[in-house]
């Protein structure tokens, strides 16, 4: 049997985002692309992310990569684990609300690290 908070938490995914930011490819990926969707529940922020077109192999081979929202205080996310150059990942936090994090930036880095290169961005409106 499915937990009830699991069947609300799945019930919201289809409905319309309360927020979410479309990721563009830096200059380098241009063939990077993706969506971040953020949907605010008595729990938390439910954040469903899918991105395409990443970079595999080279330095990244494990396919791991920085997940940020800037500026602000909410700059480590759970990093993305990419396969074959796709992710998809939902995660529930209670670290923000939709209220702060409004017209900031969605970051994705090259590599989990902090100080990796951002290879793709995008407003969360």
């Amino acid at each position: 049997m499915i937990h009830s908070n699991t069947q609300a938490f799945c019930h919201r995914l289809t409905r319309r985002a309360n927020a979410w930011a479309a990721l563009r490819g830096s200059e380098e990926y241009p063939g990077l692309l993706g969506s971040v969707k953020f949907f605010q529940t008595p729990a938390g922020v439910l954040v469903l992310a899918e991105v395409w077109g990443l970079p595999t192999g080279g330095e990244n081979a494990a396919g791991l990569f920085g997940f940020a929202i800037h500026p602000g205080h909410v700059d480590d996310l759970p990093p993305l684990a990419a396969r074959h150059g796709y992710v998809w990942t939902a995660f529930l936090t209670a670290r923000f609300n939709l209220r702060e994090v409004l017209g900031r930036t969605v970051i994705l880095r090259a590599g989990a690290e902090d100080l990796g290169k951002v290879i793709a961005r995008g407003e969360i409106k």
